[in-house]
């Protein structure tokens, strides 16, 4: 239809009339193009608003999975640094049921989990960039740089850690079957312990000094595990308390 009138107005060579025809399809366009535009940045932005929900739920989640097991880590880090105390102090009291167990079961050095699925969802699929508040963008970029400091660390302690169980089995003998750990680990903690058939040669361990620095080694280096997986969780808490505010900014406007 356009074309048969800018076709006739040439003909009758009516510029003005061409003209106008063409600024029509232009602007046309333009606004055909902008409709188009805002359409796509509102899906957008429903999707940026749902990303964060999720975000935010996951958020949740993995700080319940991963709190249990840096409080059960750092705990374990103090533990190992009374027993290094009393191995290194030739009037302290014997290491208890408890220490002679840790001592043949070094603790857990893998990091606590740190994944979100949403995140290596956006990142496979290049969609990151989705999210445009900039105190959310910060947080999980810290995050993420954080977590892989932390992750980078773990490899080196791990490399440079020994096994101290085995590299000394010496000191340690098993009585029995270990299945009774797991037979009695319901059992409150005094009972578990007492029923872990694990003894310690502690003259064997006070009198091998290599044992010793190998063991004071590996004191440090878990202390710097458990230095960085905390950082890894304060930055978790932050991006927990960024989404907080973005959230409950966008249900007050709801309101």
């Amino acid at each position: 239809m356009i074309l048969r009138r800018i076709t006739q107005h040439v003909k009758e060579q009516n510029w003005f009339a061409v003209a106008l025809d063409f600024f029509i399809v232009v602007v046309g366009i333009l606004i055909a193009f902008q409709i188009t535009n805002w359409n796509d940045a509102k899906k957008e932005r429903n999707l940026e608003a749902a990303y964060t929900e999720r975000l935010h739920k996951e958020v949740i989640d993995l700080e319940s999975v991963r709190n249990g097991m840096v409080v059960s880590r750092e705990q374990a880090s103090i533990e190992l640094r009374n027993v290094l105390t009393k191995l290194t102090d030739p009037d302290s009291e014997n290491l208890t049921p408890q220490e002679c167990q840790w001592l043949a079961d070094n603790p857990a050095r893998s990091n606590p989990t740190d994944d979100l699925p949403l995140i290596i969802e956006l990142l496979s699929s290049g969609r990151f960039g989705i999210f445009t508040n900039k105190d959310l963008e910060e947080a999980l970029g810290d995050y993420l740089i954080t977590r892989t400091r932390a992750r980078d660390s773990r490899l080196g302690i791990v490399a440079e850690i020994p096994n101290l169980d085995q590299r000394y089995t010496q000191f340690h003998e098993i009585r029995g079957s270990l299945t009774t750990i797991w037979d009695n680990v319901d059992n409150p903690t005094e009972d578990f312990y007492a029923t872990v058939p694990i003894t310690c040669d502690e003259d064997g361990m006070r009198a091998n000094q290599s044992y010793l620095n190998d063991l004071a080694h590996f004191e440090a280096n878990f202390h710097w595990h458990i230095r960085d997986n905390r950082k890894v969780s304060e930055a978790l808490a932050e991006l927990h308390s960024v989404l907080d505010g973005i959230l409950s900014h966008e249900h007050e406007e709801a309101q």
